[in-house]
């Protein structure tokens, strides 16, 4: 006997929306100024997000496709597209993830209503509280898309066999591919319309996407329960708004069994209309309902020709039965979910790491003694982890210590990357992966105050010993030789710039 099915999770992965109010004139003018000094900071080639106090949000250079002049992210809470003058086209798109929907301690009510009380206060100042609450709400605010998921361990999995796509029930016009990792197949996804279905290896997938906050998410819902060798695997629907009409869920069944395709009628006429998102919260589990019964089904084969009447795997009654697990409440209390999101960059944390390993060893590679500057890196990138872990929501929410980060950077290391290009290009790395944790000072009591002192002393350095053996590029190569015996090609440290 193999383990049973045991349903883990199940919501809302995503939320698009939309809302038709613009902004005033004078917000315009202030959101063009962010965008022309995050442009600049862009064509400076430096990382740092400019986030201006005003907006308490990260001002991206460019806008986005569709037409949006203005891209504004919040951490993981939303992101946020702006126009105005277009007819016909919503002012305002927004785009709510996962982390944020599934972390926020008064679920995906909580978030949304943060994500309203942040446009009326920082979008429209000018408005009285009152009628920011009229003009943003969960019934002006147009769904756009919704995904639903439901996650499960156990019971029947893909095997991905030849003739497995066919144990699969759906639409008669919808189209099967599979989901492949070089020549693995990882799940299975069903149309390409307003209504698409994907199975896939969640644990693959949040493994290589280094969503550690979700394994996290699963520990403190389920705790010894969680089996954490076993794979998860997920069912998920994204749903698209069809224009004005809302959403339509319709699709003849398979030319299988006329009672089947009546059934098929007759369930769908009992969807309510969904606009808003107000609409599309409270009607969610019943929509996965009908999904998971007449849209799609997975079955056993049989030896009846009717595969309609082929009967259905046990994992899909545990997916089926998912939809009572759907709810804008909060998952978990807040103590339990600070330990979740405290996991959010944890595996990015890891990369970052991995680069400082790269830079100190490009640093020994030059004529400089950096065994006390590796020391103190290594030293204060302990220290930064362990404080990521305590403080992470505060340190990714508070974008105005992200833009002073950015413009030190831009403001200190201009000239140095100018005169020595090889130099910059190590310097960047450092301030990159200082300003990626969250932190750009590196202490010592007795001998430095930041860290840009410390490598500004190194760029002096360089530049005394380069000027001795004739620049760079060919201290660079007459270390690589004399470090490693072997000859290399003139061209192989060429200058940069």
């Amino acid at each position: 006997m193999g383990i049973p099915p045991r349903p883990l999770l199940a919501g809302f992965d995503t939320i698009y929306f939309s809302l038709d109010e613009e902004v005033s004139d004078a917000t315009w003018e202030r959101l063009k100024e962010a965008q022309d000094d995050a442009k600049l900071l862009a064509q400076a080639n430096k990382k740092g997000a400019h986030c201006p106090e005003w907006l308490d949000a990260q001002m991206h250079p460019t806008g986005a496709r569709g037409g949006y002049r203005f891209l504004i992210e919040r951490g993981d809470q939303f992101s946020l597209k702006l126009m105005r003058g277009i007819p016909n086209r919503p002012a305002m798109f927004i785009e709510m993830p996962s982390f944020g929907l599934h972390t926020h301690p008064d679920g995906v009510l909580g978030a949304l209503h943060k994500t309203f009380a942040y446009i009326g206060r920082v979008l429209f100042p000018e408005l009285p509280a009152e009628e920011v609450m009229r003009r943003f709400n969960l019934d002006t605010a147009k769904c756009s898309r919704l995904d639903l998921h439901a996650d499960w361990q156990g019971g029947d999995v893909p095997t991905f066999a030849d003739t497995e796509a066919l144990h699969f029930i759906h639409p008669g016009k919808v189209k099967v591919a599979c989901m492949s990792e070089g020549r693995h197949c990882t799940g299975y996804t069903f149309g390409r319309s307003a209504v698409k279905a994907r199975i896939y290896n969640k644990t693959v997938q949040a493994t290589q996407a280094k969503l550690d906050w979700y394994f996290e998410l699963l520990r403190q819902l389920h705790g010894e329960d969680f089996d954490e060798t076993l794979d998860v695997w997920r069912c998920e629907f994204q749903l698209e708004r069809d224009g004005v009409k809302g959403f339509r869920f319709y699709g003849t069944p398979e030319d299988t069994d006329d009672d089947d395709v009546l059934e098929a009628e007759l369930a769908v006429e009992d969807l309510p209309s969904v606009s808003s998102v107000r609409q599309a919260l409270k009607w969610a589990s019943t929509m996965w309902g009908y999904l998971t019964s007449r849209w799609l089904r997975w079955v056993y084969p049989t030896d009846d020709v009717n595969r309609a009447r082929w009967p259905l795997r046990d994992s899909w009654e545990v997916i089926q039965a998912s939809g009572k697990l759907i709810t804008a409440d909060g998952l978990l209390p807040d103590d339990k979910l600070s330990l979740v999101r405290a996991q959010r960059h944890s595996g990015y944390a890891r990369g970052m790491h991995r680069m400082a390993v790269g830079l100190l060893t490009a640093l020994e590679t030059v004529d400089i003694d950096a065994g006390a500057a590796q020391a103190r890196y290594v030293e204060h990138m302990r220290r930064i982890a362990h404080i990521a872990r305590a403080a992470q929501d505060k340190r990714f929410d508070d974008c105005g210590d992200d833009e002073r980060k950015a413009l030190r950077i831009l403001k200190g290391m201009g000239i140095r990357d100018e005169r020595v290009g090889e130099t910059g290009q190590l310097l960047d790395m450092a301030m990159g992966v200082f300003t990626s944790a969250g932190v750009l000072t590196l202490r010592d009591e007795d001998q430095m105050g930041e860290i840009a002192d410390l490598l500004n002393g190194m760029a002096d350095e360089l530049d005394r010993v380069a000027d001795e053996k004739g620049g760079i590029p060919e201290m660079l190569r007459d270390k690589w030789q004399r470090r490693f015996k072997v000859a290399t090609a003139h061209r192989a440290f060429k200058k940069v710039g």
